[in-house]
């Protein structure tokens, strides 16, 4: 028969009244509206298999299962299974899965369906396939499908066999026959392997969209990460070599080439992309270029390549996933399969893959347009735009917003290419179909949209990133491009931190000035230090220039002394100082200018009146200005020699050689002193302080021998006490050697850990979280790298053969740009002599880890692995990478002296009533390690892990009521407990009592103090201690039960104790309560008990039918609307009707699965299930049993269809010797009595037990 589509009718006939209606016209009109209708299907929703139709082998069985589906025919037929109906000629639907257990063979003699011909290689004589069809069961000559050859390796597909049937002749005007009737039966075959390859040959949708084999062929791509440890930090070559090895992974690049490859290949036919046919050479060649060759010429951009290779990567995955769900399809081909449908394999039941079954290949209509194709088509657009395009031009620094996650194209795109039209159109799919393409987000703007919020975005809300890319940074100077990152970052108030570190770090000089912060508080020492300094040299410059050149022993200071200096010279100093700040320098000053004032300092001090020695002392330092200190003794001596008179001077020679001779010297070494003294951090240096300690050693022999000789001196009392006051401060002075010396060392040892800090190897050892993103997150650190390539350092301490070792082996740290293997060979001999030299060394262990690293990149570059940067300017910026936190700060924290913070403890109740169980209280302490006290000490109270527990048993009778303070760490806080004696509660009470019947109730214990509310239940009270109650009414509900309930309160007002009793009330004429109805509730109750032990939960058999049954009594949390929620209804009979469509398809579901598993009698599902069943009758016996006969024969019809089932099943379970629970015989002939006179049961208990059924 031909298809229904071959030939649509696209026109009908309306009628009008009293027309005579021929066949054409009514056949048109059926036609016209059937052809819309199967056109609506195929063409706006789609053909194959929507869902459903899953098969299911039982290998113990041979047999096969298929669930209930539904699916749509290339000719629109919607198919669903169907089963007869016994009597009717309707189909029913109406079932979950249905069970094929026979075969017979299948000859399509009247459809004549083309697909089930085949032409034999080599002959145009088509054959008929073979074909077996599968039935349900047994009805003439079929057999059993364990007896069917080569099951496992057959196909299942449904063939909806369509033909035209002639009906037969009649004769006379009255004929039922007339017309002919159009065939529609759904068949389910089996077919070969074979077979089933030639069928999906001839099926155009199959052959196109079903390639499981080709997809999962697809390799996983994923990109290596660049793992940062101290070997690939250590140096920029090995920095570089870490990326490229990362790009250049054999797997990695293998993978990526051919799951391109297989996608341009084999998914074409899918995509239909009509690409040039040089499209997959190109981009092939293009990646490999990008890769790079080599490591011996490793690009400077690798981070960038690196970053190309992860958006390649993460594209080719997002269209792999896509790939499998591309079944869209807008003009499916209408003959592709229009009577069939494909369901699988036997031999893949259990498995995902199915290789002959048809997918749902839908209309587009289903997904608002194109969809996922036209998405897949695209990003595989987007994957040879972005191979073609990568390259990148410098360029300022630009900050954009972005997104750390998510797929690519939501994210900015990157600087690294060139943005132009297609690229626009590709990146972001859903864009391009707004068109929208031009409001990607980009380093490069000048195709963007001409709008504010995409040419300049972080001035606008940004709410929706969570990164920003940062780029046009590397190349650049670090310190411009920190400087501009900076200034970015201020002024759009972004949430990171910049920081630059090096690599191949110059440790020749560091520049202290850039880390000020860190020398804050040595400079504060320095300077405090170096007006002290001053200030005492001042005072001897003053003193002993003031000796008089005419008065032996006599002093210009005496008998006034001061101890003030020149004020030209201190205001000089002040103005030097201030002038340097207001500059903004940063600093104390600029270095010149403060070594001016500190060469004036003595020259500015000395006393130079008439006749004193400092007015030839005066003239001498400018003479000789620029000489050596010797230079000025000379010149000073000389000077002073021609002013002096002999005659004054011949008789006192000790006290010339002590106040003139001594004088001129200890003044000369002093402003040596003060020349040599370091004026700011930066000067600090081995040959500055050893100069300075040198210059010290001579200036302190001189005090030395003053302060051995001025006693003997003839001086006035005065000059010597001041002197005395001088020579001691100079003593001082004698030490300030040592102080130097620790400054130095504190100094230095913080250059070392600015210079650790700054290195990459060391940041990532406290770091280890870096990893390159092209950007950072808010809240995150940014980390510039950047070069420099020379690596001197000399000695770092004051050690002078360490030190002259470190020149002799300087050319060992010095890079030299262009270096023969021989001379590459000599520096690492050298830096191996040097590490072992620094091996002696104390506390050289950073320079020596340093110096090895040295050596394993110069061997590195010798064996050829990588080939050293020499056309990079030193401070390049190299690389980035960030961290997802603030990590840290190029200055060290600020300390403030706090106050300390007072302890605190909070508990959670202040009180607290202790019975006989432990009390336990949780608290809250700051600081988390605060120790805790009671005070007053308590037995019985214990206090840890946050906790305070009260022991009933320790803790003393007279602490009740008694205030309980704390201390954390010995300090009071102001957390305070009580303990309170709980009381008593409780008191007798019988359990029934007659209405108006007197009744006295009486607590238990020592209530000494406590206060009694009783509450009877019909809504009396009562505060006596033992009250007397009458009641006299039932009360108003079903059991005539009330709640008697005593609270007492203690003494303390604070504690309570509740107890209660529970009273059935009755009247006298009221017979005890013993009902048939309440014997079926214990019944029910009890055996709702034995249900709940009966759950499997691994079982897939069991656990259904347990649900079914614990729905159907009810009676708990997880089931309340059964039998027992509303017991007295079903009981009486109320519920009568809905009786069969709760027990009914519950006992045949229950009964088949027993049948099923009884091959297999041990297993705990088998038997579980036996005990559910007999619950499940147990429960309709209880339901039924205490009816009346006018109830009971008002539901007759249907109580006896379910009787009937029951004695249906239990005879079939007698002759299988399938035995219910012992239980249940005991439980029939008990229930045989309940039923006795009530016609129909007693008729059925009967039966059962006569003929030994259970």
């Amino acid at each position: 028969m031909a298809d229904k589509l071959s030939g649509i009718t696209t026109q009908y006939h309306t009628f009008v009244d009293n027309q005579v209606l021929t066949k054409d016209q009514l056949n048109g009109f059926i036609d016209y509206f059937e052809d819309q209708h199967r056109l609506s299907r195929v063409f706006l929703h789609g053909v194959g298999i929507v869902c459903g139709f899953k098969l299911h082998v039982n290998s113990s069985e041979k047999t096969l299962t298929i669930s209930q589906g539904v699916g749509i025919t290339t000719d629109g037929d919607l198919i669903l299974l169907r089963k007869n109906i016994t009597g009717k000629p309707e189909k029913t639907i109406d079932f979950k899965e249905m069970k094929l257990t026979h075969f017979r063979t299948f000859g399509d003699n009247f459809a004549n369906y083309p697909f089930f011909k085949k032409k034999e290689a080599g002959s145009e004589t088509e054959t008929s396939m073979e074909l077996w069809e599968i039935l349900p069961g047994q009805t003439e000559g079929e057999k059993p499908l364990a007896e069917l050859p080569g099951l496992e390796n057959k196909v299942v597909l449904l063939y909806l066999e369509s033909y035209a049937k002639e009906g037969d002749l009649c004769t006379s005007i009255d004929c039922d026959n007339q017309g002919i009737e159009q065939v529609a039966r759904l068949r389910i075959l089996l077919v070969s392997k074979e077979d089933a390859a030639y069928i999906v040959k001839r099926d155009t949708l199959f052959s196109v969209y079903e390639r499981a084999d080709q997809y999962f062929d697809l390799p996983d791509v994923a990109v290596p990460r660049v793992i940062l440890n101290p070997n690939n930090a250590s140096g920029y070559e090995n920095l570089k070599l870490a990326f490229h090895q990362a790009i250049n992974d054999k797997t990695f690049l293998a993978n990526l080439s051919e799951g391109i490859t297989k996608i341009l290949k084999d998914f074409n036919a899918i995509l239909q992309m009509k690409l040039p046919a040089n499209t997959l050479p190109s981009i092939l060649e293009k990646l490999n270029e990008i890769a790079g060759t080599g490591s011996s010429h490793i690009a400077f951009n690798v981070q960038y390549r690196y970053d190309f290779f992860k958006d390649v990567a993460e594209t080719y995955q997002e269209i792999k996933e896509l790939l499998f769900s591309l079944r869209e399809v807008c003009c499916p081909d209408i003959h592709a399969f229009p009577k069939h449908l494909l369901l699988g394999s036997l031999d893949e039941t259990n498995s995902p893959v199915k290789h002959f079954r048809h997918g749902f290949y839908k209309s587009p209509a289903l997904t608002c347009g194109s969809g996922k194709l036209e998405s897949c088509r695209s990003l595989v657009l987007r994957l040879i735009e972005i191979i073609g395009r990568f390259g990148e031009k410098k360029g300022e620094i630009k900050i954009t917003p972005s997104k750390k996650m998510g797929k690519l194209g939501d994210r900015a795109i990157p600087f690294y290419y060139a943005v132009d039209l297609p690229l626009l159109k590709y990146w972001n799919d859903d864009k391009a179909k707004k068109n929208a393409q031009d409001t990607n987000l980009s380093y490069h703007r000048e195709m963007l949209a001409q709008l504010p919020h995409i040419q300049d975005p972080l001035r606008y809300n940004i709410d929706g990133f969570d990164f920003y890319r940062i780029e046009g940074h590397q190349g650049k100077d670090y310190k411009t491009a920190l400087e501009e990152i900076n200034h970015q970052k201020e002024q759009y108030g972004l949430a990171f931190d910049v920081k630059a570190l090096s690599v191949n770090l110059n440790t020749e000089k560091l520049n202290t000035d850039q880390y000020e912060c860190e020398f804050e508080d040595l400079k504060l020492l320095l300077n405090a230090w170096t007006a002290e300094q001053e200030c005492i040299l001042a005072q001897v410059a003053s003193f002993f220039s003031g000796f008089s050149l005419v008065s032996p022993g006599a002093n210009m200071k005496d008998p006034v002394l001061t101890h003030r200096t020149k004020a030209s010279s201190r205001t000089g100093v002040k103005n030097v100082y201030a002038a340097s700040l207001e500059a903004g320098s940063g600093t104390l000053g600029n270095i010149s200018e403060v070594y001016a004032v500190r060469d004036s300092v003595i020259p500015d001090n000395l006393t130079t009146d008439k006749d004193a020695l400092g007015s030839i002392l005066i003239k001498a330092y400018e003479e000789s200005k620029g000489g050596s200190v010797n230079d000025v003794i000379a010149t000073s001596k000389a000077m002073v020699e021609s002013q002096l008179s002999d005659e004054i001077w011949k008789e006192q020679p000790e006290m010339k050689a002590f106040v003139i001779d001594q004088s001129i010297e200890l003044l000369a070494w002093s402003n040596e002193l003060m020349m040599k003294m370091p004026g700011s951090i930066p000067d600090f240096s081995v040959n500055q302080v050893d100069k300075y300690k040198l210059t010290l050693e001579e200036l302190c022999k001189r005090v030395k021998i003053m302060k051995n000789r001025y006693q003997q001196i003839e001086l006035s009392q005065s000059l010597k006490l001041f002197m005395d006051l001088l020579i001691n401060q100079l003593s001082q002075v004698c030490c300030s050697g040592k102080k130097l010396e620790v400054l130095y060392k504190e100094i230095d040892s913080r250059k070392e850990r600015i210079l650790l800090r700054l290195q990459l190897a060391r940041f990532i050892e406290k770091h280890p979280g870096l990893e390159h993103k092209a950007g950072v997150q808010p809240g995150g650190t940014f980390v510039l790298v950047y070069l420099n390539k020379i690596q001197t350092k000399p000695a770092r301490t004051i050690n002078p053969t360490r030190y002259e070792m470190a020149e002799n082996l300087s050319f060992a740290g010095a890079r030299i740009e262009s270096s023969s293997p021989e001379e590459t060979e000599k520096r690492i001999s050298l830096l191996g002599k040097y590490a072992e030299f620094l091996k002696k060394e104390p506390q050289a262990t950073e320079e020596i880890s340093r110096i090895e690293a040295l050596i394993k990149e110069e061997q590195f570059s010798l064996s050829g692995r990588v080939t050293a940067s020499t056309n990079i300017p030193d401070n390049t910026v190299v690389a980035d990478f960030s961290l997802p936190y603030l990590c840290c700060s190029d200055c060290a924290p600020i300390n403030f002296i706090m106050q300390k913070p007072p302890a605190r403890l909070r508990l959670e109740k202040d009180s607290w009533c202790l019975g006989t169980e432990r009390g336990i209280i949780l608290y809250e302490v700051s600081p988390a390690d605060g120790v805790i006290a009671v005070v007053p000490a308590t037995e019985g109270l214990t206090i840890g892990e946050g906790k305070i527990t009260i022991d009933p048993e320790t803790f003393p009778a007279a602490m009740f009521g008694q205030v309980i303070h704390f201390t954390v760490n010995q300090q009071v806080t102001d957390a305070q407990l009580t303990v309170h004696k709980s009381p008593q509660a409780g008191f007798e009470a019988p359990e029934r009592v007659e209405i108006g019947k007197e009744i006295t109730f009486k607590p238990f214990g020592d209530a000494e103090g406590d206060t009694f509310l009783w509450e009877f239940g019909d809504g009396n009270t009562s505060t006596e201690k033992s009250p007397t109650h009458t009641y006299k009414t039932l009360p108003a509900t079903n059991d005539n039960r009330v709640v008697v309930k005593l609270t007492v309160t203690g003494s303390s007002g604070v504690c309570t104790a509740t107890a209660e009793h529970t009273i059935q009330l009755f009247k006298e004429e009221e017979p005890p309560v013993n009902t048939c109805m309440e014997k079926a509730k214990e019944s029910m109750w009890a055996d709702l008990t034995i249900l709940q032990t009966l759950q499997l939960p691994n079982s897939n058999l069991v656990v259904p039918i347990w649900k079914s049954t614990s729905e159907l009594y009810g009676g708990t949390a997880d089931f309340g609307k059964g039998v027992l929620d509303d017991a007295d209804n079903f009981l009486t009979g109320n519920h009568n009707s809905r009786l069969e469509e709760m027990f009914s398809p519950l006992w045949e579901e229950t009964f088949k699965l027993i049948m099923e598993l009884s091959g297999n009698r041990e297993s705990e599902e088998f038997q579980h299930l036996v005990q559910i069943l007999a619950l499940q009758l147990r429960l309709f016996y209880n339901v039924t049993g205490c009816q009346q006969n006018e109830v009971l024969d008002a539901s007759g019809e249907l109580l006896k269809r379910l009787l009937e089932q029951i004695i249906f099943i239990l005879r079939n379970l007698r002759e299988r010797d399938i035995k219910l629970p012992e239980s249940f015989r005991p439980f029939l002939e008990e229930w045989a009595k309940r039923v006795a006179g009530k016609g129909i049961l007693e008729e059925h208990v009967k039966i059962i037990l006569d003929n030994n059924l259970v």
